[in-house]
């Protein structure tokens, strides 16, 4: 009987439930037309995006500001774009690096897997259903590891397709 108890344990945790498959799913990358016209289409693409108001303190005291789009694609790959910035006494800032990384995307009992690089969480903040994503590896500072970030709906006027670290050093 305690061996039967145990399976069923086991069976439970790994087993990814729809609604929590669901709940990640909204964060799908999107094509939207937000114009009345029909002759006129307008279009915003949704992805996830980090908070603007992070700033991650260094080892040396400086603090970095990170511009974080991450791309859920509905195939189960994603593109993360990942911009990092190191800001400046002056209240202006220097970029610090940016890189895009490619792979796959899963759920896995509650829990959102960004390949090897991040996970995240279900996270209900303003009134929105949001993300909670911890890195597992470093992008580019060491100091972004195991730390919580938000994630929510980020609005764009250009798709997916001319998301790039390059040539906007921003």
């Amino acid at each position: 009987m305690k061996i039967l108890m145990i399976v069923l344990q086991i069976l439970l945790v790994s087993v990814t439930f729809a609604d929590d498959r669901a709940y990640f799913e909204q964060f799908i990358y999107k094509v939207e037309n937000i114009s009345d016209d029909p002759d006129f289409p307008e279009y915003q693409y949704r992805s996830l995006l980090s908070d603007s108001t992070l700033r991650v303190a260094t080892a040396d005291g400086k603090n970095l500001m990170l511009w974080i789009n991450l791309y859920l694609l509905e195939n189960g790959t994603f593109k993360l774009i990942y911009k990092e910035n190191v800001m400046q006494d002056n209240g202006g800032f220097f970029p610090n690096g940016r890189r895009e990384i490619n792979g796959n995307w899963d759920v896995r009992d509650t829990t959102l897997v960004v390949g090897e690089i991040a996970t995240g969480i279900r996270h209900f903040s303003d009134n929105r259903n949001q993300v909670l994503i911890k890195f597992n590896l470093p992008i580019i500072s060491k100091e972004v590891v195991n730390i919580d970030i938000n994630f929510d709906y980020g609005y764009s006027n250009y798709p997916i397709e001319m998301a790039s670290p390059l040539p906007f050093p921003f």
